[in-house]
């Protein structure tokens, strides 16, 4: 990975991206989410070509609005990716929360999915904290 594309994307997030935990699943504790939204369909396809992903269309609902796409990473491909465009980001709550899930998640986070009482704890204490993150 070049330098310049994680500074590019590193931008790209900064000004219209989101670092989430979100339940992607049935389940009841949240996974790192990264997305992007945005008319450039190009910019999108850049992102998914560098770093793997998916790109979703949404609907336009109205004539006079421009179509968008979203471009999102999710479990661990988010968490390798937090971790190499965490360095480069400028934005305070984005960088709190990518430093916050590179060094933290995967010890709250069993590889199996079994959870135990510990570790469900550990997990809640975690998305606490990320949620607390606001300025």
């Amino acid at each position: 990975m070049k330098k310049q594309d994680l500074y590019y994307t590193a931008g790209i997030i900064d000004g219209e991206g989101s670092v989430l935990l979100s339940r992607i699943h049935t389940g009841k504790t949240r996974s790192p989410v990264i997305s992007v939204s945005s008319t450039t369909y190009d910019i999108l396809l850049y992102l998914k070509e560098t770093f793997g992903g998916s790109i979703s269309k949404h609907k336009v609902y109205k004539e006079h609005h421009k179509q968008s796409w979203s471009w999102k990473i999710c479990y661990n491909k988010a968490l390798e990716f937090c971790n190499d465009i965490y360095p480069y980001l400028k934005e305070p709550i984005k960088r709190k929360r990518a430093k916050l899930i590179t060094e933290k998640y995967k010890d709250c986070t069993p590889r199996n999915g079994k959870y135990t009482n510990n570790l469900i704890k550990l997990k809640e204490e975690f998305e606490q904290q990320f949620f607390d993150i606001v300025e």
